[in-house]
């Protein structure tokens, strides 16, 4: 058996999606209809933006994102990206999780490559003290409308790594619900 590489396994889910086709070349009765998406880092350092070009090249139809809470570094990344055409090429859906606790916002930055909390929000966090969860909610609906102000974002996954009505809480507090109409 042959590994494949990510842009290899793009490069065959859109054969199969456009071409209807395998590896081998065998047709497939019915091909599927799916976009396909790939995941990027942008706030990792180093950033090389060729690999998620790459990624784009071999297929991709749209980028989710890692954990991103530092606007500031994110609106920088969407800026040389723009420069770039990725907004063009590709639909981008930005990762949150809703912060909870500086505990947790100081694993993520230690422990989970490409997530950058900054210190301010850990800060905030190490302050609140029993009020730190709705704190960290506060927070979190000011990256998710900070991330809706930078243009060519098509969207946020808010995930709840086991908290799930933080979701509904980011979503309600941010305007998200009902849903906005979209304007591609």
């Amino acid at each position: 058996m042959t590994d494949l590489s990510v842009h290899d396994v793009v490069r065959l889910a859109r054969r199969m999606r456009d071409q209807g086709t395998i590896l081998s070349g065998a047709e497939l009765a019915s091909p599927p209809r799916y976009l396909i998406g790939v995941a990027d880092m942008p706030l990792a350092d180093p950033y090389d933006p060729a690999r998620l070009e790459q990624k784009l090249d071999a297929g991709a139809d749209f980028v989710m994102t890692q954990i991103a809470y530092d606007l500031e570094r994110l609106g920088a990344w969407a800026d040389t990206m723009r420069g770039r055409g990725l907004f063009e090429r590709a639909r981008v859906i930005v990762g949150v999780v809703p912060l909870r606790t500086a505990t947790a916002a100081r694993y993520m930055n230690e422990h989970l490559p490409g997530v950058h909390v900054p210190a301010a929000m850990t800060a905030a966090l190490d302050a609140a003290g029993e009020d730190a969860e709705r704190v960290g909610l506060d927070l979190t609906i000011g990256v998710v409308n900070g991330i809706r102000q930078i243009g060519g974002v098509a969207g946020i996954h808010v995930m709840a790594m086991g908290h799930d009505e933080a979701v509904r809480d980011v979503v309600e507090g941010a305007g998200l619900f009902p849903r906005p109409t979209a304007a591609f």
